[in-house]
């Protein structure tokens, strides 16, 4: 059965970094009058073998692997850009402004006024306007518009970060140069670093699921082979890491799919 899958899988897998790196270059046909060592000089087969090696750096498992690590930070990204569309849907006034009554023309009665089509059609918009600012309408439309994520990523950043700090007064007549160089306006900056590093990690945490975050690849020293790498005790630990997170989420994934 295992056989049977990796040879159903195989293919979608080739087909994947196939893709990323293209088709493996075509060897250029020698021709009949030409020697070996002419052939071999010739720009035609110069190109072919510096097309070729590219492709088969792209091709290879240190090339692949460098991918993957790479469409997961996309999709982490991707993950924390939506996050921040819903923070921002939230804190904005997702019900206009409010509605301007028509004007009442020169002589006109106020029964005749309150009949026209404007002014029916401008109560009916205000009366939406005021459901949509009303406290049953916020609580229902952040119901609607965030998740249980938002409120659980906020409590923690909150918890474990604190406040976000807040910028320092400029006062009047301070120019830019002055105001930034200002001891108050350096600690905030050092602050809102330590905050800002704090909470995105925090986030990364809450948001990581119940598998935890993805093991980070360990660093590889420049000079030591790919074989050494592997052989490291950090890139063994590290393998059994990648290994147990991965059967988690494959797990859940299954759970999902039934």
């Amino acid at each position: 059965m295992k056989k049977l899958l990796i040879l159903i899988l195989f293919p979608v897998l080739c087909w994947s970094q196939v893709d990323d790196c293209g088709e493996r270059p075509i060897k250029p046909i020698q021709a009949e009058t030409q020697t070996k060592k002419d052939y071999k000089k010739s720009a035609v087969y110069v190109e072919y073998k510096k097309t070729l090696k590219i492709w088969k750096s792209c091709m290879s498992p240190l090339a692949i692997s460098e991918r993957d690590e790479k469409k997961t930070q996309e999709s982490i990204k991707a993950k924390a850009e939506i996050s921040v569309a819903k923070f921002i849907e939230k804190i904005k006034n997702p019900c206009g402004e409010r509605p301007d009554k028509p004007e009442r023309a020169q002589g006109q009665k106020h029964d005749d006024y309150r009949k026209t089509a404007q002014y029916i059609e401008y109560k009916k918009v205000l009366k939406t306007w005021k459901s949509c600012n009303s406290p049953p309408g916020i609580s229902k439309r952040n119901q609607e518009t965030m998740d249980e994520d938002f409120e659980k990523i906020r409590n923690a950043i909150a918890s474990q970060c604190g406040e976000k700090p807040i910028k320092p007064f400029r006062a009047k007549g301070v120019n830019n140069e002055e105001y930034k160089t200002s001891p108050e306006y350096v600690d905030y900056r050092k602050n809102l670093k330590i905050w800002k590093n704090c909470s995105s990690a925090t986030k990364k945490n809450v948001t990581a699921g119940p598998c935890g975050e993805k093991p980070t690849k360990p660093f590889r020293e420049e000079g030591i082979d790919h074989e050494k790498y592997r052989e490291t005790p950090e890139h063994i630990e590290y393998q059994k890491r990648l290994k147990v997170w991965r059967d988690c989420n494959t797990e859940i994934n299954k759970k999902k799919s039934k």
